[in-house]
């Protein structure tokens, strides 16, 4: 189905039909910070020292964050910065890192400044509070409902072309009412309690969305909404809507268009983050750039990276000889391409755009970092997963096997449209590995 038979079928709905009305979340008044986005001084020379953050900005308050961090803290990491990407089910990985991590050192650092885009909206939290488990346990699960409700049905060649419909009528593919269920119950008063600590002691958790309404990256301050959420002791209803704005900042941040409706927030509507960014990268790099005069230390402290993904694009083998997860052909001469519709297309043009936004992410910090040596640990899924085999036996096969034969059992036997449980429980595993051979 192509964009103008799309188009006209919209028309054909009924009146209004293609149009949804928001259901927004009030009285949040979530602090937000500017986020540099293809900022002009990401083109700074190496050994040119970058001017100063300007008021308003993320890396503004991060430097303020470092820089109170250090007046208070003791060391042993207390000064470190843990960037997450975005990656969807891939924040597997991130879960099973974070859990090996803190299983090889006992404990996690106590981060000055933790953020996340996307996937790593929802592990940043976790990783804030120091609790690697409860971050395995939310990427740990046996159906794909257990975070989204999809509207549609994947068949064995992918989404169809009916599903357009089910697109223009409902906004999206899925609702992420599990998740936000999920989140709600996984964020405890202990957990909260701790985010809100977290600001008395001078730490810093931002998570980034996208406003699409003005079209600007921002970041939220989870630590100045929980520490409100504290001071509520005696006003329960305040509570319990400060809580709820908790959660939909993470559902904002993690809400990829097409695949789940966008969230809608003090009347503005917002969106994944990773529409316009992998990672908080240039923020990294305005601190990285002078770390000591910016946290006010003899020695800048550890940042640490984590991309949950492999920065590539799986090829595909879309003529109808061959699998459609197969490697291509070398030759393709007399093949017949299959046939294709018009969400099939947006949906992979999608995947392809973001890739290539946090592989610029990534490249960004790494090229900031280059001169940071040991003060810089950079981590994403490596080539080296396709040696990594787990046995899962709920499958009914007790044999070790790579992540990529889980990805493929799924597929093809359960069917997902973004989720694949054996697979997400194959990366945490591997995320976990690599956390174990790691000298922190």
């Amino acid at each position: 189905m192509g964009p103008f038979r799309l188009i006209m079928l919209c028309a054909a709905v009924l009146v209004g039909g293609c149009a949804i009305k928001p259901e927004t979340t009030t009285g949040c008044n979530i602090q937000r910070r500017e986020l540099a986005v293809n900022d002009p001084l990401s083109s700074i020379a190496p050994g040119m020292a970058a001017p100063k953050a300007r008021e308003g900005t993320l890396a503004y308050y991060l430097a303020q964050a470092l820089a109170a961090r250090a007046m208070v803290s003791t060391g042993n990491g207390e000064d470190a910065m843990l960037f997450m990407s975005g990656g969807s089910q891939n924040g597997a990985f991130g879960a099973g890192l974070l859990r090996g991590w803190q299983k090889k050192r006992g404990k996690l650092p106590e981060f000055a400044v933790v953020t996340g885009v996307s996937t790593g909206s929802i592990l940043a939290t976790f990783a804030f509070v120091g609790d690697g488990d409860a971050a395995v346990r939310g990427y740990t699960i046996a159906s794909e409902r257990e975070l989204l409700q999809p509207y549609i049905k994947a068949g064995s060649g992918g989404i169809g072309a009916s599903a357009g419909l089910t697109l223009l009528r409902r906004g999206a593919l899925a609702n992420l009412v599990p998740l936000r269920s999920r989140i709600s119950t996984a964020l405890t008063d202990d957990v909260l309690m701790a985010v809100a600590k977290g600001k008395q002691d001078k730490r810093a958790l931002f998570i980034g969305a996208v406003d699409v309404d003005s079209g600007e990256a921002v970041a939220f301050d989870l630590t100045d909404l929980a520490a409100r959420w504290a001071m509520a002791t005696d006003d329960p209803p305040l509570r319990a809507k400060l809580k709820n704005c908790y959660v939909e900042a993470i559902l904002a941040s993690s809400s990829a268009p097409i695949a789940a409706p966008p969230v809608f927030i003090d009347n503005r509507m917002y969106v994944d983050g990773g529409a316009r960014f992998g990672v908080f990268s240039d923020e990294i790099g305005k601190v990285i750039q002078d770390r000591a005069g910016a946290a006010g230390l003899a020695e800048p402290a550890t940042t640490y990276v984590i991309i949950n993904g492999d920065q590539k694009i799986n090829a595909l083998c879309p003529w109808e000889s061959c699998s459609l997860d197969a490697p291509p052909p070398n030759s393709i001469a007399g093949m017949t391409h299959r046939e294709w519709n018009f969400l099939d297309l947006a949906q992979r043009s999608e995947q392809i755009l973001v890739n290539q936004v946090y592989r610029f992410s990534a490249d960004k910090i790494k090229a900031r970092a280059d001169n940071q040596g040991r003060l810089f640990r950079f981590f994403k899924i490596g080539d080296d997963v396709g040696r990594f085999e787990i046995a899962l036996p709920d499958s009914g096969d007790t044999t070790p096997r790579n992540c990529g034969y889980w990805a493929d059992w799924d597929r093809n036997t359960l069917r997902p449209l973004q989720f694949y449980p054996h697979y997400m429980r194959c990366l945490i595993g591997y995320g976990s590995a690599t956390a174990e051979h790691q000298q922190w």
